[in-house]
């Protein structure tokens, strides 16, 4: 049986909506972690302009014209990997050490982790 969606939304262009306080905006997991996540540009793979500059830009007029934000529950744990990932390669620029050691075997670099989450 095919599912029939009623979606009720619509795509914004960031770069010319002007957010207003009467808006309600699902916000993507990858704009909060450009907004919200100040080592995000110090990742092996060098940010494209319009995630470093208008992701944080349009969220800013957001919170200052009070609009509603809201994100989905499986995105922190996105935000989550993605900021593992870019402290990790800080921590270990050379790869030398795996995702799972970092994350059990290094306590003190894992509380920086959970800091910025």
């Amino acid at each position: 049986m095919t599912v029939k969606y009623n979606v009720r939304a619509s795509i914004i262009d960031i770069r010319r909506h002007k957010p207003q306080a009467t808006d309600r905006i699902l916000v993507d997991s990858n704009v909060w972690y450009w907004y919200a996540y100040p080592n995000a540009n110090q990742t092996f793979q060098p940010p494209q302009p319009y995630q470093f500059k208008e992701y944080p830009r349009y969220i800013a007029k957001a919170v200052m014209a009070k609009t509603s934000l809201f994100y989905c529950g499986l995105s922190l744990s996105e935000v989550g990997n993605l900021i593992e990932s870019v402290e990790r390669y800080i921590f270990d620029p050379t790869g030398g050490i795996r995702n799972k050691e970092y994350r059990h075997n290094l306590p003190a670099e894992r509380q920086k982790v959970l800091k910025q989450l």
